[in-house]
């Protein structure tokens, strides 16, 4: 809106002058959370004297977002003050999203104490005790601090060896749908929407999304994308079977049931025909890899994985 842009512009160019109207909108709870976001950035912008007023009014509030933000602020003007905040978050029930912006806030931090306190949740996090939707937050929090870097390294360490998904699933958990649907269906490198249909669209190039989160567990989408290859869906694989009369039958594996495969291939004449083979006169099976590539993963920062998990799982 006019105030959240207003907010940001004076932010952005620092105009002091304009630091009493940036207290009032901070303060009014009749106005927009992003306006009041945005105008707890610009005090901290141009340093008013009264942001920890503002900071501390906001962390009361009952919206998650503008609590968060409140946090982040209130660490720039009084640390101490902030890390009890901080603690009093991340040991309550808040709202997922609440308890990653006092991670977030607590990586900005430079106190000893906030360094300390974000030690104690590596230790939880290599020790499996930390709450799944702060785990990815915990551990990009901790990669910012040098001295920290020794916890890093024993979590790396600490994965089971025969797991290829471990270090992946800091992304099972706390994400935000909405941004994981954008990132699904706009992001220029992965191209989800290109080859899913998902609340819309229509390609079927790969499975239909649009209630894969009634079918699939999170674990299970996330290797999905992560390991594309692992377990390609049902309907999905293609396959190429040398029969033991020598001929060969290859298509899209529709079903397999019974000793029986059902494959989708073309006859001479170029038209689509269901073929069904018994398993016992099959010779030999190759399976081709999924049309999905495996470099996916390599697209995609752990957040955005993240996001895009949680988009999906909430697809039923």
């Amino acid at each position: 809106g006019v105030a959240e842009a207003a907010a940001a512009t004076v932010g952005k160019l620092k105009i002091t002058s304009a630091a009493d109207a940036l207290l009032a909108l901070s303060l009014n709870p009749k106005v927009g959370k992003a306006a009041r976001i945005e105008s707890l950035r610009a005090l901290a912008n141009i340093k008013d004297p009264r942001l920890a007023q503002a900071a501390t009014e906001a962390i009361m509030d009952k919206d998650t977002k503008l609590r968060a933000a409140g946090l982040k602020a209130l660490v720039a003007v009084d640390a101490d003050a902030a890390l009890r905040a901080i603690t009093g978050v991340l040991s309550s029930d808040a709202p997922a999203i609440e308890k990653q912006g006092a991670v977030l806030a607590l990586a900005e931090s430079k106190t000893p104490a906030a360094e300390g306190l974000l030690g104690s949740l590596l230790d939880d996090l290599i020790a499996g005790k930390l709450a799944p939707e702060v785990m990815l937050d915990v551990y990009e929090a901790g990669k910012k601090k040098k001295s920290l870097a020794p916890k890093i390294e024993q979590w790396h360490a600490s994965l089971p060896a025969k797991d290829k998904l471990a270090s992946f699933k800091l992304s099972l958990a706390g994400g935000d749908a909405v941004r994981g649907k954008k990132i699904f269906r706009e992001h220029a490198a992965a191209q989800c929407f290109k080859c899913h249909k998902a609340e819309g669209g229509d390609s079927l190039v790969g499975p239909d999304m649009t209630k894969i989160g009634a079918t699939l567990d999170r674990t299970a989408i996330l290797e999905a994308i992560v390991y594309p290859n692992a377990k390609v869906a049902r309907g999905f694989q293609i396959v190429v079977l040398e029969m033991k009369n020598g001929m060969t039958v290859a298509g899209r594996l529709i079903d397999e049931v019974e000793n029986q495969l059902s494959v989708e291939t073309v006859d001479a004449s170029g038209k689509s025909q269901v073929v069904i083979v018994a398993a016992a006169n099959v010779k030999n099976r190759i399976s081709a890899p999924s049309p999905m590539p495996e470099t996916i993963r390599d697209q995609l920062t752990r957040s955005d994985l993240r996001d895009i998990v949680e988009y999906l799982a909430t697809r039923k």
